[in-house]
């Protein structure tokens, strides 16, 4: 935990090159502002599954993107789910977010929340629920993130 919080406040001060362009090239709005942004952001995430657009993802998502969450432990990189994602036969109905929370941590943000995912796949619909964390980083005026992971959450929980 102190590793984490140490990483998140050299990151915030602009001590670490994320991505994001040189340090003072980020112009931030109000916190509510750029917090709605985020969500905004999360929201077209999932628009990009239902609608089956990879270009969406991929606004979304920057290019060194990881996501952590596979039960086997695997780290998947940005190309790994691209390529998973164009040949998924999965058909997503609905993705639908609660408990949202955002933290600003000046041009990088951290989102937790909970998510349920509807979906159909060979005729069966189905529903998902996960528990997720996403870093953001803001690249110009586009909040993109950098990683995220999710846990499945039992049904009924």
């Amino acid at each position: 935990m102190r590793l984490h919080s140490f990483v998140l406040i050299l990151l915030s001060s602009g001590l670490v090159e994320t991505g994001c362009g040189t340090r003072g090239s980020v112009s931030l709005n109000s916190p509510e502002v750029e917090k709605q942004a985020i969500i905004q952001t999360l929201r077209d995430w999932s628009d990009g599954y239902i609608k089956h657009d990879l270009a969406a993802l991929d606004r979304v998502r920057a290019e060194d993107w990881t996501y952590a969450g596979d039960p086997s432990g695997a780290l998947l990189t940005r190309q790994e789910g691209d390529r998973f994602f164009q040949t998924d036969t999965t058909r997503y109905l609905g993705w639908d977010y609660s408990d949202l929370g955002v933290r600003l941590y000046g041009p990088t943000a951290v989102a937790t929340g909970r998510e349920r995912i509807r979906s159909e796949n060979a005729g069966r619909q189905d529903s998902a629920s996960f528990r997720f964390t996403a870093v953001f980083v803001k690249q110009g005026s586009q909040w993109r993130c950098v990683a995220s992971h999710s846990s499945p959450i039992e049904a009924g929980k």
